[in-house]
């Protein structure tokens, strides 16, 4: 019997994820591809009904379309490079440390990267954005413990200070 399996959407539990594809199965049984987005060698220890995928069979779906890629034309790959000082501006500006050990063409072409991607670093916190698609799912190393402990006294600078940041990252829409 064939079946289109596809990935779960927003799982994060597993460190692994399924490719979309069209398997045969036998005696209830299949191969299917899963990625490690990882740099890491993960073993996966499937137990019983834990969720991989979805499964549908063949005959339930209306239509297939394959995915292709748009083809990318060579002014797109390329990068405006900016001006030298423009450049040293941006890097003294953000206060990037680059190593002394590169060349001035490979400083430059490093920069000329960053600076295409200004708009993911933040100088401020109001710089900062948002993943509207992303949530994150964070594990208790002992979930079941109950850890007791006292607030380190603050000095009402601090606090102060600590109640001014909140209340400017909730403004802002962070927390």
């Amino acid at each position: 019997m064939s079946v289109l399996i596809e990935p779960l959407i927003n799982e994060c539990a597993l460190p692994v994820k399924v490719a979309g594809t069209i398997c045969n199965t036998r005696e209830r049984c299949g191969v299917l591809r899963v990625l490690n987005a990882t740099a890491e060698t993960v073993t996966i220890r499937i137990r019983r009904f834990t969720k991989l995928g979805t499964i549908s069979t063949l005959n339930s779906i209306s239509c297939i379309q394959p995915f292709v890629r748009p083809k990318q034309s060579i002014e797109n790959d390329k990068t405006e490079n900016q001006k030298p000082e423009i450049l040293e501006a941006f890097a003294k500006k953000y206060g990037f440390q680059i190593a002394s050990d590169l060349t001035q063409e490979q400083r430059y072409e490093l920069l000329n990267v960053l600076y295409d991607f200004k708009d993911t670093f933040a100088l401020e916190i109001t710089d900062m954005k948002i993943h509207q698609k992303y949530v994150a799912h964070l594990e208790l190393k002992h979930p079941g413990m109950t850890l007791r402990s006292r607030q380190f006294p603050l000095s009402k600078e601090d606090a102060a200070e600590i109640d001014r940041q909140i209340l400017e990252m909730e403004e802002i829409g962070l927390i």
